[in-house]
């Protein structure tokens, strides 16, 4: 469903080549253009929150591995030494190196975890708490679109793409490999820890240097994809912010904003750190699944009246049901 709704977005940006928010303004006017930019800027910006958790909750685990204590805090607001630069990058095109080196990263230490996964259930056997079905399953909706949407930096993607026309075929075959990959390891890691395994799945390997290292090659992988995550956030913002022609007062004022923008998200991971589960679910329901899953069909069905039916319909009944049942679940799970 995620990649019908990338492919309803591309149809419309290959017709009207807009930023996102932009399209959604040419559709419905400058209350659908606000709208679309308000759910891209908070859900990429969550995404780097989440992002932000991983890493701190990583590395406390293995300094206490070590018996070296600090401060949580610590781990959260150090990391504004590295991903503070990283936020000034301005150019997609300058990211690319840094993004196939974080999705090498990614790639490898994932076979790392589904390799010790298969160790423990060979040692071990299968989780005892390791069920076919849970009571509160729907509020996982949010997380797995939450996984898959990345509709905030699908446009500037193509954009940026020197043959966009075969944006369709990469983007479905990437979305694809995505989807075996976090199943087989979402799979493996559930049989092997069973329901109470760690929301940060590095921390259930041995302690010892093979984590160390695959922590810390882990975080590097975190901040490598950071810029391109981070920067629709920067984008939009910063065109409503500041209209002003160039200079330099103007481009270090704009490093002072995203600067504050990052040491914000670090903040917001440091209070929700622990709750990163339903915190990820919520951001799923409340952004991802309606930009990845309503408003793409909805632009469509406004800019190409009467084409696509069956896919625009389909589409929206889909996101509908399961906004509608994720956010309920999450309540419950919240307030019962």
């Amino acid at each position: 469903f995620c990649v019908l709704g990338l492919s309803l977005l591309a149809e419309c940006h290959a017709a009207h080549s807009l930023p996102y928010p932009e399209m959604g303004g040419l559709a419905f006017g400058p209350r659908g253009r606000d709208l679309i930019a308000v759910m891209l800027v908070l859900s990429q910006f969550s995404f780097c929150v989440s992002g932000h958790v991983l890493v701190a909750r990583s590395l406390r685990e293995v300094f206490r591995s070590y018996n070296m204590y600090a401060p949580t805090a610590a781990f959260y607001f150090g990391q504004v030494l590295v991903f503070i630069p990283l936020g000034w990058i301005r150019r997609i095109e300058k990211m690319k190196v840094t993004n196939v080196l974080g999705d090498i990263i990614v790639v490898g230490g994932l076979a790392i975890v589904v390799l010790a996964a298969f160790c423990k259930i060979g040692a071990s056997g299968v989780a005892e708490s390791s069920v076919a079905y849970a009571p509160r399953w729907t509020s996982f909706i949010g997380t797995s679109v939450y996984s898959f949407e990345g509709i905030g930096v699908a446009i500037p993607i193509r954009e940026a793409m020197r043959h966009s026309e075969t944006f369709d075929v990469v983007m479905g075959g990437s979305v694809a490999m995505v989807a075996v990959i976090i199943a087989s390891v979402g799979l493996a890691g559930y049989l092997a820890w069973g329901a109470s395994v760690n929301p940060v799945v590095l921390n259930e390997l041995p302690a010892g240097v093979g984590r160390t290292t695959l922590v810390v090659v882990y975080a590097v992988a975190v901040a490598c994809v950071y810029p391109l995550t981070i920067f629709p956030t920067y984008n939009i913002m910063e065109q409503r912010i500041f209209k002003q022609r160039f200079s330099q007062r103007r481009k270090w004022l704009k490093n002072l904003f995203r600067t504050s923008v990052t040491f914000g998200g670090v903040t917001l991971a440091f209070v929700f750190g622990e709750q990163v589960e339903l915190f990820v679910s919520y951001v799923g329901c409340i952004f991802a699944i309606p930009l990845a899953l309503l408003v793409p069909p909805l632009l469509h069905k406004n800019l190409f009246p009467g084409q696509a039916a069956w896919r625009t319909n389909t589409l929206l009944l889909f996101g509908s049901v399961a906004t509608v049942a994720c956010l309920i679940q999450n309540l419950a799970t919240t307030f019962g």
